[in-house]
């Protein structure tokens, strides 16, 4: 099962991101203690990486992604490439949902596919509250608020207040 996967995995990385198992067949001996397995793929088109498109989101640039892009345009399909791609994008918090998938048609050059980018936004701002317990200060209150929005992220900080028996703060976090 995992040399099936791994079959999968190298076309992927190679060019080949439409590759299928068409059939496959087992053969056991179990006399000879023996496993023959045949098995069927269909690679598809070759393609070749191309610029990013993007759907399905509406608080980021689309030119944010293709300056995010890593890798070069025209270089072979690379499924692993583009996993590292989506987990950068995750990272970012910017998104609920992120699925990379290959744009239906070839743009025309050296059967190149542009990398479509579907996506859904996450809340363009996420707000916090705890109850907290220090041993100098006894029990306590916080609540933040923490902007998601890439223009948020450069321009307002987030911003988190405490309260404490003897001591109330607001703070921004830079």
């Amino acid at each position: 099962i995992n040399a099936v996967d791994q079959i999968v995995k190298l076309f992927r990385d190679n060019g080949y991101p439409f590759i299928r198992l068409v059939s496959e067949r087992y053969v056991a001996d179990h006399a000879k203690h023996t496993l023959d397995a045949e098995l069927v793929y269909d690679p598809g088109p070759y393609a070749t990486m191309g610029k990013v498109r993007v759907e399905g989101t509406e608080t980021v640039d689309p030119e944010y992604f293709e300056r995010m892009r890593t890798w070069d345009l025209g270089t072979p399909w690379n499924a692993t490439e583009l996993a590292r791609y989506q987990d950068f994008l995750a990272s970012q918090g910017l998104f609920s949902s992120i699925t990379i998938l290959p744009a239906g048609e070839e743009s025309g050059e050296e059967h190149r596919r542009d990398v479509m980018l579907q996506l859904t936004d996450a809340p363009q701002r996420t707000v916090s509250a705890g109850l907290r317990f220090d041993t100098d200060r006894g029990p306590g209150v916080q609540a933040a608020r923490d902007p998601r929005h890439l223009a948020a992220k450069r321009g307002r900080p987030r911003s988190a207040a405490e309260w404490w028996n003897a001591l109330q703060t607001l703070r921004p976090h830079f």
